[in-house]
């Protein structure tokens, strides 16, 4: 994909925090590797029984964390392609609750809101700065979801839409383009929002 002059992704603070965030998750899975491979070989190396528990603990968690965390570095990779297919466009915003989770509801024009959800981890998209914060910065595609950030773009979050039938009725009357465009940096795939 073609990087343009405008997309978000030459913000200096959205690259730098982009990166930052694929950089530390590259890491928890390195960390996570090594662990699981320093107990592994340390009880093969030398033999002791003692090891046997802390190894089948840590290969039980490696099955379940590692996975997570592969999702994570996806996700950010899709993040990425975002960033450098849109630009920012700042939008004025509220947080809501809903249950665990804080949603960035984006409101592009007057009794228009734009629902948003962190995604994969439940985040708080404002970096705990919701009530001061009147408007975020957004790129993306409102139909389907995107990046949000506080003003500045210096902390990147992925969100989806919470309702994915909504935003799926959202596509009709969109251009060819914009569609091509969203299915291209993984917003959509095979003409359905993605969750994550």
């Amino acid at each position: 994909m073609t990087e343009n002059a405008e997309t978000a992704v030459h913000h200096p603070g959205t690259a730098a925090a982009w990166r930052r965030m694929v950089r530390v998750r590259w890491a928890w899975l390195a960390g996570e590797l090594l662990v699981w491979a320093g107990t592994v070989g340390f009880g093969a190396v030398t033999g002791r029984r003692s090891v046997i528990p802390f190894a089948v603990m840590f290969t039980v968690a490696a099955l379940i964390v590692v996975p997570v965390t592969v999702t994570l570095i996806v996700s950010a990779r899709r993040a990425g392609r975002v960033l450098r297919a849109y630009p920012w466009q700042e939008q004025p915003c509220v947080f809501r609750r809903q249950g665990r989770d804080v949603l960035v509801v984006l409101m592009p024009e007057r009794g228009y809101e734009v629902p948003l959800r962190p995604s994969p981890l439940r985040v708080d998209p404002s970096g705990g700065h919701g009530d001061a914060l009147e408007s975020m910065w957004f790129a993306g595609d409102l139909r389907f979801g995107g990046v949000v950030s506080p003003p500045g773009g210096h902390r990147v979050v992925r969100v989806t839409r919470p309702n994915a039938a909504k935003a799926a009725r959202a596509r009709r009357g969109a251009s060819p383009t914009a569609d091509a465009l969203a299915e291209r940096v993984g917003l959509i795939s095979g003409g359905k929002p993605r969750s994550l």
